[in-house]
């Protein structure tokens, strides 16, 4: 699958998405907004936010990733991953993430995804979400392999191995999953 249609800045994507208007504005906080429903008529809506933001000092408890080639791939550049259900199954869920890795060391990542389940006897449900969140990234060495570390704005984090060889050819596949990382893609204030 081409992802090449897909890459666009976030920010600049959110503002022209109708669904992101009046929901909150790009860059002032973050956010995660769901819906779903099942045709007996129930319906669930959630929105939560934030506007946190982290000392400028925050830092991950890691050693730090001393691999000048894979900083240089990585700031400035934006990461497209795009999820599907298998073509063998009947029910259909896709998740679109983009993920602003600034060379300042800041990141943002805005998703949509959304799915529909049909039941056996005529039932169904569905539903969809989008969201952003931010904070502060850092290439680490986790437990001998290269990773980035993300620490979001409301506190958690999390450590995300990756292959090195995958980050300088710029794309790979696992599983149902397809990424594509785009060079000096970002443009961070």
């Amino acid at each position: 699958m081409d992802l090449t249609p897909y890459m666009t800045d976030a920010r600049q994507q959110q503002n022209q998405n109708p669904q992101y208007q009046g929901q909150q504005n790009a860059g002032t906080g973050d956010f995660n907004h769901s819906y779903s429903a099942h045709n007996e008529g129930n319906a669930t809506e959630r929105y939560s936010s934030s506007n946190q933001a982290l000392p400028n000092n925050a830092r991950s408890p890691y050693p730090p990733l001393n691999d000048q080639q894979i900083l240089n791939i990585v700031k400035g550049a934006q990461l497209v991953y795009y999820t599907r259900t298998s073509y063998l199954n009947d029910n259909t869920a896709s998740t679109i993430t983009y993920v602003n890795f600034c060379a300042n060391g800041t990141f943002s990542i805005n998703y949509d995804g959304s799915f529909m389940v049909e039941g056996s006897y005529g039932g169904n449900a569905q539903g969809a979400s989008y969201g952003q969140s931010s904070g502060r990234w850092e290439l680490v060495n986790y437990q001998g392999q290269p990773a980035v570390y993300m620490l979001f704005n409301d506190g958690t984090s999390t450590v995300n191995p990756f292959n090195r060889q995958n980050v300088i050819d710029g794309r790979w596949r696992i599983g149902n999953t397809q990424y594509a990382l785009v060079r000096n893609k970002v443009h961070c204030q």
